[in-house]
């Protein structure tokens, strides 16, 4: 995968499945490793983050972009 193509899911919202349980997420950043495209992302409510691979998250159909997704969440800082 080409770095424009993974810099397009950069901004998005997905969805992401766990088990049952499903949250929606944003992805701040893209790579790939091993072979494999991952997204690092974080909850839309919530705390943390982590590197997920491309195949586990669904584009949510709202699916807004976020312009600065580094600043999503910090409003008011």
């Amino acid at each position: 995968m080409t770095a424009t193509a993974l810099q397009e899911h950069i901004g998005l919202t997905y969805h992401w499945r766990y088990r049952d349980l499903v949250v929606e997420v944003l992805c701040r950043d893209a790579r790939c490793a091993y072979g494999k495209t991952q997204l690092k992302i974080v909850p839309v409510a919530g705390l943390g983050e982590m590197w997920v691979d491309l195949p586990s998250l669904t584009l949510a159909a709202t699916a807004p972009r976020v312009a600065n997704p580094f600043l999503a969440g910090r409003a008011n800082e």
